[in-house]
């Protein structure tokens, strides 16, 4: 429940870094947003700092490693978003580097 109400309140993303459940509350924003086809958007726009929080969070797998960020970089892929894409990849790859 908090995820969605972050989602609705529409604070930035960063404070949640470093925090306890940060990637169920990440999910649940998401989910709430639209669901994992929704992640590439949120990048592009950066809505409520989201790409700010996955720069910021690199190497973190709580945040960079949930099912949403990895269907968000299969996406950006399949429809040749070069920026999210990127900003998806650094995340991904900073939890395990030898990946790229």
């Amino acid at each position: 429940q908090y995820g969605v109400l972050l989602a609705d309140s529409r604070l930035p993303l960063l404070p949640l870094r470093g925090r306890e459940h940060r990637g169920s509350w990440l999910r649940a924003m998401i989910a709430h947003w639209g669901g994992d086809g929704f992640v590439v958007l949120a990048v592009a726009e950066n809505r409520q700092g989201l790409r700010s929080l996955l720069r910021a969070s690199e190497g973190d797998p709580e945040i960079c490693r949930l099912p949403e960020i990895l269907a968000g970089l299969r996406a950006a892929v399949v429809e040749e978003q070069d920026a999210p894409g990127r900003c998806l990849l650094r995340a991904v790859a900073s939890v395990a580097p030898g990946l790229t």
